[in-house]
């Protein structure tokens, strides 16, 4: 189904509440497979966008994102897709001491968006990993899981 309201999120990456995520992977509205990476840098903003590309249903693929964020409100993405550069951006990030935002964050991922009656959404996620060093989140090829037919992803 296409969005039919603003956007929904696909994953978020908190600074703490009450402001919005600071960087995000989110479908826009009148798409249902174009997603885009964004940035946020103060609560009014509606986001940057560092890249967008599209999905194919029934498609995995391996996705690195390297965040770093300075509590001074800049920041800096990378975006790889499958074992490729495709972003790479800094600028403003984060909300910096002048919003008084917590100097701890968070990474939430599923749909987060508002109701569309009459609408199914779905995506899934697979070994999805944190790490402070980008070999920590290298993606390797594996052989398909059960009833696969596209390959999959795994830690080496």
């Amino acid at each position: 189904s296409e969005v039919t309201n603003d956007y929904f999120y696909l994953m978020q990456f908190w600074q703490g509440s009450p402001y919005p995520p600071i960087a995000g992977l989110r479908i826009g509205r009148g798409t249902a497979r174009t997603v885009t990476v964004m940035t946020r840098s103060s609560p009014q903003d509606k986001g940057q966008e560092v890249t967008t590309f599209s999905f194919e249903p029934g498609t995995w693929v391996p996705l690195v994102l390297g965040l770093t964020v300075d509590p001074d409100g800049t920041g800096k993405v990378d975006v790889w897709r499958s074992g490729k550069l495709v972003a790479a951006w800094q600028g403003k990030m984060g909300y910096g001491s002048a919003y008084r935002a917590n100097d701890w964050y968070r990474l939430k991922y599923g749909i987060y968006k508002g109701n569309e009656p009459d609408r199914s959404f779905e995506v899934k996620f697979r070994n999805l990993r944190v790490s402070t060093k980008p070999v920590g989140v290298t993606p390797v090829r594996q052989k398909p899981y059960a009833g696969e037919t596209t390959g999959g992803w795994r830690t080496p």
